[in-house]
Formats: structure tokens, sequence, C-alpha cells
């Protein structure tokens, strides 16, 4: 079975069994970046968005450091090929962005449930940074969709349901 990572709201992957909330530190953070980008990411940008500060060979060496750790949880299996790793999940943030790009407005509303990565931060400026980028597009969105669906209802004479 593929986990379920929740990217909107509390982080937190969903298990058959159990809930793993992710904490504020640099293995949580790269799995939420891998299951956001959804895809194979290069080992190179991994290590300039993790350990920017670093020369490459340092930063390599922190990033294999940093995948060994992430693999030692028992929930996570990345792939890797070459230069490229990913984590294959389904995630509500990919949920999202799909309701939203097929104007299916109600369910995408359904599925925010808060904002991206909620509580998590970092101190490396790169990743900071991309948390802000994304907290504030999936935002917009959100509002944009909420906005859309209101004027919807409106039209539709549904006054309640837009409240």
């Amino acid at each position: 079975m593929i986990p379920f990572v929740q990217l909107l709201g509390t982080a937190k992957v969903k298990l058959e069994t159990r809930e793993i909330i992710f904490l504020s530190d640099k293995r949580f953070l790269l799995l939420a970046y891998l299951a956001f980008k959804a895809d194979w990411v290069s080992r190179d940008a991994l290590s300039m968005v993790c350990f920017e500060d670093a020369d490459s060979v340092s930063a390599r060496k922190n990033l294999r450091h940093l995948l060994s750790r992430v693999r030692a949880l028992d929930f996570v299996e990345l792939e890797s090929s070459g230069e490229l790793v990913r984590w294959l999940v389904d995630s509500d943030a990919a949920e999202f962005q799909l309701f939203i790009s097929s104007n299916q407005l109600q369910k995408a509303l359904g599925v925010y449930q808060g904002q991206f990565l909620q509580g998590l931060h970092s101190d490396v400026p790169d990743l900071s940074d991309w948390l802000d980028s994304e907290r504030e597009a999936l935002h917009n969105a959100y509002r944009n969709a909420a906005l859309h669906a209101a004027k919807q209802l409106v039209a539709e004479q549904e006054f309640m349901a837009a409240q």
C-alpha cells in the first residue's frame, strides 16, 4: 500500500495502522519536499536545497548521511536511480492541485486542511524560501477557489451555502 501524506495542515504520513506526524527536522522536511515534488529529484538539487552553505562535496556527503537517516525511518521507501531520488506517495497537496486544475472547486476546498506544512520551519534559507513560496501559492489557490465557489453559489441563489 502506498502511504498517504498530508501536507496541508499538520503534516503527517497516514499508514494502515498508524499516523506519523512530521517533525521540524531535515528528515521530515526532505520527505515533505519529495512528497510534494512527486517525481524524481536530482541529488544535486536536494543537496543545494538542504545544505546550501556547504561546498558541493560536503553538501553531497551531508545528503548521503541525511538520506541514510531518512531510510532508517520504518515507513519510508525511497527510490534511487543513479543521481535521482524519489518518494512515491499520494498526498493531499497533489489532490488539491488536481482539483484546482480541473475546476472541481468544492472538492479542492474539502481537501485543504490548513497551511502547507503547518508548524514546520527550517533554518536553511533555501528550504525556508521554498516553504514560504509554496505556502503562499497554495493559500492563494485556496482563497481564489473559495471566492470563485462562493460566487457560483450566490449566482445559484444558494446564499446559506455561500457563507
